[in-house]
């Protein structure tokens, strides 16, 4: 068993005499094999936390949308179109578009409009964020008028 240890201490003797030889050769290859673990892990990390944060985000999104673009914008697909689309083998369910974009000239601002599926609002009235109250300056309880694409209030 003596023995064995002795040969064990040799051993690392003679290994840390080779590398305090060539000190300098031996800490820049540390440094680089440091760096190159380094940017390995570093990149390894990064796509799985994009990956990762893409299936939480799309998690509840659709698989597919169908959408109809004219001159460049997206336009509104009849509704009679629901059935033809669910009529086609392998699609699950189907679901009216519950959003939309407004246009508003008195912020100058585009605007995205939600209509949640669980719980809308009632005839007439909208739930609106901070951005929108500051920039229309409105409280809870006010009126703001939204024009059709016909002009019309």
């Amino acid at each position: 068993m003596a023995n064995w240890i002795d040969q064990q201490k040799n051993i690392l003797d003679f290994t840390l005499s080779s590398l305090f030889r060539r000190k300098g050769k031996n800490i820049a290859l540390l440094l680089v094999y440091t760096l190159v673990i380094f940017m390995l892990a570093s990149a390894m990390f990064l796509t799985y936390s994009i990956r990762k944060e893409a299936s939480l985000i799309l998690r509840d999104a659709p698989e597919a949308i169908i959408q109809k673009i004219y001159a460049g914008r997206q336009d509104s697909i009849p509704l009679s179109y629901i059935e033809k689309i669910r009529g086609i083998r392998g699609v699950s369910s189907v679901k009216g578009r519950l959003w939309g974009y407004y246009y508003d000239p008195v912020a100058g601002a585009n605007y995205t409009l939600v209509v949640p599926e669980s719980l809308p609002p009632g005839s007439g009235s909208i739930e609106i964020g901070q951005g929108i109250s500051r920039t229309r300056v409105t409280f809870p309880g006010d009126t703001l008028e939204f024009r059709a694409f016909d002009g019309k209030i």
